[in-house]
């Protein structure tokens, strides 16, 4: 009952090391939906190989996690290209960064235990440098889901309510070496 999904990074090494040959290129784009810690992670992955990467905003948790952080980060760097210090944009981010971190993984916070403290601040630094480094990658691409639609809707995003996507996927076919060869 071993079950392994795309997040998993051995399966992306064995993909990933195949010779060149061996491979068979396909189109790839990362597509964030809702998800969590390894969500970020398989991002990471995505975003060190090049893919395009593709957030539906208005699904939850890692999804609107990197949303939010994209404008928090616009605005922090608007606020350094007026020369002043972004003290309370950086603020609400660790807030931000600490709040998920407590609400989607394991952490806990002891207020009497300085070791879980230290832990939870190493903890948010990574984050928080993580999550600059993501929505910083020239190839992120954001897609937004009314709040009204139901699953159904949000499944089939490829509608003119969100053609927005349509460049990142043409992007990414054309970006596999097997149907540039044929073009």
């Amino acid at each position: 009952d071993d079950l392994r999904t795309c997040s998993d990074t051995a399966l992306t090494s064995i993909i990933r090391e195949r010779p060149s040959d061996a491979k068979r290129s396909v189109p790839v784009v990362c597509l964030v939906y809702g998800g969590g810690v390894n969500s970020l992670q398989t991002v990471q992955e995505h975003l060190q190989a090049h893919d395009p990467i593709l957030v539906v905003q208005g699904t939850g948790r890692a999804a609107d996690l990197l949303f939010d952080w994209k404008l928090l980060y616009a605005e922090c760097r608007r606020v350094k290209k007026q020369g002043k210090a972004p003290w309370v944009q950086n603020e609400r981010m660790r807030t931000k960064a600490r709040a998920w971190l407590l609400n989607n993984t394991d952490l806990c916070l002891d207020e009497n235990l300085s070791q879980d403290s230290k832990l939870l601040e190493l903890e948010i630094g990574e984050l928080c440098k993580q999550l600059d480094k993501i929505v910083e990658y020239p190839r992120l691409h954001f897609v937004n889901v009314s709040p009204g639609d139901d699953f159904s809707e949000r499944a089939a995003i490829l509608n003119e309510a969100h053609a927005s996507i349509l460049p990142t996927m043409l992007e990414a076919i054309t970006a596999s070496s097997t149907i540039l060869q044929k073009v």
